[in-house]
């Protein structure tokens, strides 16, 4: 399954229906999951959707940068060129609208206050095309000097290279990312990536070892992300403190409102919310669980963090970031990680 970032509101609605080879490749084995000691010093990675129009300036005050490491602003592309890309194209790179210069300092402000990097995130689905244009012309270097400008006027700390087109990638990807760790890392930047195992088929090998962070966008079972991190570990060789774990928030604020007990099971429906159809996602128990498993390699990722309340005592940012830290005793993986809440 296509498991990209922007799709991924679709997976609430997702039920199972794996293929024979798919059941296979994701059965979970005992010998894959790692038993050493937690990660002392877990990447806690939020991506931010500011392609969503709203007041980004008051939700800035909202944020909760508890054990975040890196806050992924996405997505920050430049426009579609009217015709092929030239030298002469527009480059300039923004968000949507709402997503002002304001509203990106006020979250630039508070993270660094929390030691938390922020990054620009490249791409998306839909949006990697905005990139793929340039690169696709020989025009690496020339997008690359814009998004340098950009992470500069901002006082970014790098970028997330989030394309998803294996079909547009090969050579002319490697290009881009060559183009990007040699502009960026000199000045102390930051290149991250967000990967799935259908976007490797086209991109060659090697560029995996030019990410500082490999953030697999997973979003599954317990099972599937076993799976899949051993995958990226054993088979592709990322060095384990590299890769985080994709976990959804897939509309957990509204899943939540609808039904009140949404945060002790995976499953609901049949209630008024989008006509009671069937909702699958990720509870407090199966992402503690989860995030107890990414902190066997480099940590866990989160796509996409304003789909939870951290004031919400059935947050499931504040599940994660009690999973993640080495100092606080384990909760038995699927226990329910809070039952003080309610009382």
């Amino acid at each position: 399954m296509k498991l990209r970032h922007l799709t991924a509101l679709a997976l609430v609605t997702l039920t199972t229906a794996l293929s024979p080879a798919q059941q296979n490749r994701n059965s979970l084995c005992i010998c894959e999951i790692p038993n050493g000691p937690p990660n002392q010093h877990p990447y806690l990675v939020g991506y931010l959707g500011v392609y969503k129009p709203m007041d980004w300036v008051s939700y800035a005050k909202t944020l909760d940068f508890t054990k975040m490491t890196h806050l992924n602003l996405a997505f920050i592309n430049p426009p579609l060129c009217s015709g092929p890309c030239t030298e002469q194209s527009d480059r300039t790179l923004h968000a949507n609208p709402t997503f002002t210069d304001e509203a990106l300092a006020a979250i630039v402000t508070a993270a660094h206050a929390h030691g938390t990097k922020v990054l620009a995130s490249l791409g998306g689905d839909g949006g990697d095309r905005n990139y793929m244009q340039f690169y696709n012309a020989g025009l690496s270097a020339q997008i690359t000097d814009a998004v340098d400008a950009y992470v500069k006027k901002h006082n970014l700390d790098g970028v997330d290279v989030d394309i998803e087109q294996p079909t547009q990638m090969g050579v002319p990807y490697t290009q881009f990312v060559n183009a990007l760790v040699a502009k960026l890392r000199p000045e102390g930047k930051l290149v991250t990536a967000a990967v799935a195992q259908y976007i490797q088929a086209g991109v060659q090998a090697e560029v995996l070892n030019q990410f500082d962070i490999v953030n697999v966008m997973i979003y599954g079972s317990y099972e599937r992300s076993v799976a899949d991190m051993a995958w990226w570990a054993n088979r592709m060789h990322v060095p384990k403190e590299k890769l985080t774990l994709g976990i959804g928030f897939h509309n957990y604020n509204a899943v939540l409102a609808a039904y009140p007990n949404a945060w002790a099971v995976d499953t609901v429906g049949g209630g008024t919310y989008r006509n009671g159809a069937v909702m699958n996602y990720q509870g407090e128990a199966t992402v503690a669980k989860l995030t107890q498993l990414s902190a066997q390699y480099g940590g866990a990722m989160i796509w996409e963090i304003s789909q939870d309340d951290p004031s919400n005592p059935h947050s499931l940012l504040k599940v994660m970031q009690q999973n993640l830290d080495p100092s606080v005793p384990r909760l038995p993986v699927g226990s329910t990680p809070r039952p003080s809440d309610d009382e």
